[in-house]
């Protein structure tokens, strides 16, 4: 039912659909032939998410300034900041000290590259197959 309901509504928008399929495909395979660019990049994008989030954080802290404990939430908004800087500018220390924390071997930094390339191409081809299957579910327009 779901999926009925999916391709209906994306029918006259397939064609968007199926051009990220490409790209997420193509994406991955870029991802796969570089791992450690692709671990590195993920890193960075991941350092960007938590200055995002810092900034998020610190604004909502300010907002409600009522809230009993909203000191502490600000000083999480700006360890989140700090987090987020260190790793977004240097994303190969950000990944080594991950690694070391879970336990990982620092030179397993292709492994987040190869699983993200892996994500990427599985996604795009499940993205495609939606894009296709509304495409095929789109009503015919009279002549």
């Amino acid at each position: 039912m779901e999926s009925v309901a999916a391709t209906t509504v994306l029918g006259h928008r397939w064609g968007w659909l199926f051009a990220l399929s490409v790209m997420q495909i193509i994406a991955g395979c870029i991802a796969i032939a570089s791992p450690i660019i692709a671990s590195l990049a993920a890193v960075a994008v991941f350092g960007a998410v938590l200055i995002l989030t810092a900034v998020i954080q610190l604004i909502h802290a300010f907002k409600v300034k009522a809230w009993p404990r909203s000191a502490w939430y600000g000083l999480g908004g700006v360890l989140y900041a700090i987090a987020g800087l260190m790793v977004a500018l240097n994303p190969i220390g950000g990944a080594v000290g991950a690694f070391l924390l879970i336990g990982w071997p620092a030179d397993a930094l292709w492994i987040v590259g190869l699983l993200l390339g892996i994500n990427l191409i599985f996604t795009g081809v499940m993205y495609a197959a939606l894009a296709l299957a509304a495409r095929s579910s789109r009503p015919a327009v009279a002549a």
